[in-house]
Parts: structure tokens; C-alpha cells; sequence
């Protein structure tokens, strides 16, 4: 049998599906937009050399609001000989360290070509000389703060956090959406009842109260 209660708490039930839908709306969106900047990187990663380009993340302010802390440039494979006076330009120094500066002067000491380069933000007087041989490439793009997404997915911590994230959601959204279907299983049972029992338990149903304690 069933109590008249259980009909109240079956429109609440099914009062409370409403927002409980937009909800899973919003986090599938949510893990759609995680899915595809996922991709994007990874696939950015893996297809950059094969096209004669590389992805490098600014880490210092050097470049100035042009070229910001967390940008993400794309540098082009370029021959020395194809650079020109205001190219921004990746070199490889000594250390190992990379450095996106603006050609602002080409010199000759000897056989040596060397470019002399500065940083939009440092003082006029800081410049550097570094030679040919150590071009990287020119600047071709920049995307700003893609760059942390791409130091963020460098990093096994960065892989499984992102790993975590996606698996909740997706139990999640499931959870939500077994309530859900929970929910339209009980109505679907109460509208039977009413086509078999008849006008009172469509009423019950839409919860007006009739004084009826049980039916069996």
C-alpha cells in the first residue's frame, strides 16, 4: 500500500529535479570546456615541432604589458639570416636558459654575427649581445596566461590533479542524473496508479489531500 505522504514527497522530489537539471547542465559545460582545453594544450605540445615552431612560457616581465608573465608564445624556426631590427626573438644562452627579447641592433666581432637584444621593460642601457648561432626563433603569436595551462600540464602533478577533476565530475553529473531518473520512475508509477485506480490517486498525485489514510 501507500500513505498520502509518499505523494507529497514525490512533488518535492520532483520540485526539486528542476534546478537539480540546470545543475547538471552547468557541470557537463563545465566538463566539456575541461575536455577541450585539455586537448587544445596537449595536442598544441605535440604538433609544434613537427611544424617547425615551439612553445614558450614568459616567466619574467622583461617584455613588459606586450608580452606578460604566464604568455604563451610560438616561436617560428627562423634562418639567421632572416632577422630584422624589431623581431622579438628566442635565444638560448650559456646557461640553458631561454630569453624572448627585441633585436634592437646586429653586430659582426670577427666571423661572428651577433644580435644585440633588449627587454621592452628594462632600461635602455640593459642590452645584450648574443650571437647568431644561439637563435631559437622569432615570435610569432602570443596568447596571454595560455602559458600557465601549458607549465600546469608540464608537470605530473598538474596531470593528475586535471585526471581527479574530470573523473568527480563525471561522477557527479552521474549521481545527479540517477536522482533524476529515480525521480521520473516514481512519477511515471503515481500517473499509472491514477489510470488504474482512478480520479482520487491522480488527485493524491498532484497533492491535494482527500482524507484517505491507505489504499490497497
Amino acid at each position: 500500500g501507500w500513505r498520502p505522504d509518499d505523494l507529497g514527497e514525490a512533488r518535492r522530489r520532483r520540485l526539486v529535479s528542476r534546478p537539480r537539471a540546470g545543475l547538471v547542465l552547468a557541470l557537463r559545460l563545465v566538463l566539456a570546456g575541461l575536455g577541450v582545453t585539455g586537448l587544445i594544450v596537449v595536442g598544441s605540445a605535440a604538433v609544434a615541432p613537427a611544424t617547425s615552431h615551439r612553445l614558450v612560457v614568459i616567466s619574467s616581465g622583461s617584455m613588459g604589458p606586450s608580452m606578460p608573465v604566464g604568455s604563451l608564445l610560438i616561436i617560428e624556426s627562423v634562418a639567421p639570416d632572416q632577422v630584422r631590427l624589431g623581431d622579438v626573438v628566442t635565444v638560448v644562452l650559456d646557461s640553458g636558459n631561454l630569453v624572448t627579447h627585441r633585436v634592437v641592433g646586429l653586430t659582426s666581432a670577427g666571423s661572428r654575427d651577433s644580435l644585440v637584444l633588449h627587454g621592452d621593460a628594462n632600461p635602455s642601457t640593459a642590452t645584450e649581445v648574443v650571437g647568431l648561432d644561439r637563435l631559437v626563433g622569432r615570435v610569432v603569436a602570443t596568447v596571454p596566461a595560455a602559458g600557465y595551462l601549458v607549465w600546469w600540464f608540464s608537470l605530473v602533478a598538474g596531470i593528475v590533479s586535471y585526471i581527479i577533476l574530470m573523473s568527480l565530475l563525471v561522477v557527479l553529473i552521474n549521481l545527479l542524473e540517477d536522482e533524476d531518473r529515480r525521480a521520473r520512475r516514481e512519477r511515471h508509477v503515481w500517473r499509472l496508479l491514477g489510470m488504474r485506480f482512478g480520479p482520487p490517486v491522480a488527485a493524491l498525485e498532484s497533492g491535494s489531500s482527500l482524507g484517505v489514510g491507505r489504499v490497497a
